[in-house]
C-alpha cells in the first residue's frame, strides 16, 4: 500500500465526518488504540465535542464513531480557534486509524482503515460522490428556500414569487444586446456541462476608451458601476452549510442565472425593491467574513430567463448605478471546474485551517514581544 492512497489530514477529517464508520482493531494493537482512543476522547471533551467521542468495543475488537467539526463562530479569531480544534483533533484520529482496518463495502475484502482506494477491486472511497455532484444537504426534507431564522441578524432570507413580471429595458442601452447574446451562450455552457460550474465575467472595456480618459478615471466614476454583477449558475454559502443557496434549483440540472450584488457595490435596499416590484426571487445574506468584517449581498434568481436577466441588469446599471448607457463592456464566459470542486474551494477559501491559526498566533505573539 504506497503512501499515495492513503488520506491525508483534511482527507481524514472529511471521511470522518461523513458518516458514522465502523473499523476493525487488530488483537495486537488492541491495548495500543484502546489508550489512544480514551486520550483522544479526554481531549475531545476538553475542547467541546462531546458529540464527536469514539467508542472502542474490546470484546468485537470494533472502534465506531464520528467527527462532528465545529464551524459555528463568526468572529475572526473564533474560526481560528474553532479550525485548529478540527484540524488538532482529526490529527488524532488519523493516528488511531493508521493502525486500524476496515471491510471494503464493494468487495468486503480487509484493508487499512485510510485507504482512498480498495487495493483488491479499486473502488474509491469519498470521491465517488464528490467528484460529480454537490454534496447533498444532511437535512434532505428541509424545503432549502424556506426562509430560516437568522440569529443575530446573520444568515440568509428568501423571498419568493411564483413568477416574474414582465421587466421592460431602459431604452437606448448600446450593451444591451452584447450581455443577451452571451447570457444565451451561458446557458449553452450549462447544456453541454450541467454538472460545471458556469460564470459569467462582465467588465467595462477599458481598451475601447480613449487612454487619456483612462488615464484620469477615478474610482466613484459612475462607468466601473457596470463591474458590479457576480453572475453564476451556482452560488454557495457557509450560512447553508456550504451549499448552494436555491438549492433545489441548482440540484434541479437544469440551467441556471444568479446574480448578485453586494453592499459596497451598490444600494442593495434599492435593488430589494426593484426586485420586490418585479417579483424576482431573491435571497439577501448578511455576514461576517473570513477577515472579521460584516457584509451583505443580494442573490437574484432567474432561473434560465435570459431575457428578464438582461431587462434587470441593465434597469440596475441604469437607474441605481447610474452607468452611462453607451459604455463598452467586455464578457468572458468560464466553466472549468465541478460544481464540486468550486463547493469544495469555495469552503476552503471562506475557513481557516490549523495552519492559517499557527500563522496567526505567531503575528500576535510577535506584536506582543516587539510591543506593537
Amino acid at each position: 500500500m504506497g503512501k499515495d492512497n492513503l488520506m491525508g489530514v483534511l482527507e481524514t477529517q472529511e471521511y470522518i465526518s461523513s458518516e458514522s464508520h465502523e473499523w476493525d482493531v487488530p488483537l495486537d494493537a488492541k491495548d495500543k488504540i484502546e489508550k489512544m482512543v480514551q486520550k483522544y476522547n479526554e481531549r475531545a471533551i476538553k475542547k467541546g465535542y462531546e458529540s464527536s467521542v469514539f467508542k472502542f468495543d474490546e470484546n468485537s475488537l470494533k472502534l465506531r464513531g464520528k467527527f462532528i467539526p465545529k464551524g459555528e463562530s463568526k468572529s475572526f479569531f473564533g474560526q481560528l480557534r474553532e479550525n485548529a480544534n478540527n484540524g488538532d483533533l482529526s490529527e488524532d484520529i488519523q493516528s488511531i486509524l493508521r493502525l486500524c482496518t476496515k471491510l471494503c463495502p464493494y468487495c468486503h475484502s480487509q484493508i487499512p482503515a485510510l485507504s482512498k482506494e480498495c487495493e483488491v477491486c479499486g473502488k474509491q472511497f469519498l470521491q465517488d460522490k464528490a467528484k460529480d455532484d454537490v454534496v447533498e444537504t444532511e437535512e434532505k426534507t428541509q424545503d432549502s428556500t424556506k426562509p430560516k431564522e437568522i440569529a443575530n441578524e446573520m444568515g440568509v432570507r428568501y423571498e419568493l414569487f411564483d413568477a416574474r413580471t414582465t421587466i421592460e429595458s431602459p431604452d437606448g442601452v448600446s450593451y444591451y444586446d452584447t450581455i443577451l447574446s452571451h447570457f444565451e451562450e451561458f446557458i449553452a455552457a450549462q447544456n453541454t456541462n450541467p454538472k460545471n460550474e458556469v460564470t459569467f465575467f462582465m467588465t467595462l472595456d477599458l481598451d475601447k476608451l480613449d487612454p487619456a480618459d483612462e488615464e484620469s478615471m477615478t474610482d466613484d466614476d459612475p462607468r466601473l458601476g457596470i463591474n458590479s454583477f457576480n453572475i453564476c449558475n451556482v452560488i454557495f454559502s457557509k450560512y447553508n452549510k456550504w451549499m448552494p443557496l436555491f438549492e433545489d434549483k441548482v440540484n434541479s440540472g437544469k440551467p441556471q442565472i444568479f446574480i448578485s450584488v453586494m453592499d459596497w457595490q451598490a444600494d442593495l435596499n434599492k435593488v430589494a425593491k426593484f426586485a420586490t416590484e418585479s417579483c424576482i426571487s431573491y435571497a439577501f445574506e448578511n455576514g461576517i467574513d473570513r477577515y472579521d468584517k460584516e457584509y451583505a449581498k443580494i442573490i437574484l434568481s432567474f432561473d434560465d430567463d435570459v431575457k428578464a436577466a438582461t431587462n434587470f441588469l441593465c434597469n440596475v446599471a441604469t437607474n441605481i448605478l447610474s452607468v452611462p448607457k453607451n459604455v463598452p463592456v467586455t464578457i468572458y464566459i468560464s466553466s472549468y471546474q465541478t460544481k464540486a470542486k468550486a463547493q469544495k474551494e469555495y469552503k476552503e477559501n471562506n475557513t481557516f485551517s490549523a495552519k492559517d491559526f499557527a500563522k496567526g498566533a505567531m503575528l500576535l505573539l510577535k506584536d506582543k514581544i516587539t510591543g506593537k
